[in-house]
């Protein structure tokens, strides 16, 4: 699991978007503000995007995430079947 926390923003955006993969067309996107948090569960990935307008003044953001590791047995035997069948597909080399 990964978890994305916002502390503090000031005149920027943040966007999270959370995915199994990149160039995944049903990717999920969410704008976090102060005080928010986002997390994510294997085998999905999270990119962020933390955008400024161009001003004098410069944008400021704290930001903590907190990875945890999981048993990859553990986490294989919770995966649907369609997930399992991803996972084999782009994951396991053959």
């Amino acid at each position: 699991m990964i978890k994305v926390s916002i502390k503090s923003i000031r005149r920027v955006t943040v966007y999270a978007i959370d995915t199994k993969k990149y160039s995944d067309k049903e990717a999920k996107e969410t704008l976090l503000n102060d005080g928010q948090s986002i997390e994510v569960q294997y085998p999905k990935s999270l990119y962020l995007s933390i955008v400024t307008a161009a001003t004098v003044e410069p944008g400021y953001f704290d930001i903590s995430y907190q990875y945890v590791d999981r048993d990859p047995e553990e986490v294989y035997s919770s995966l649907t079947k369609e997930e399992k069948e991803t996972y084999e597909k782009e994951y396991i080399c053959k």
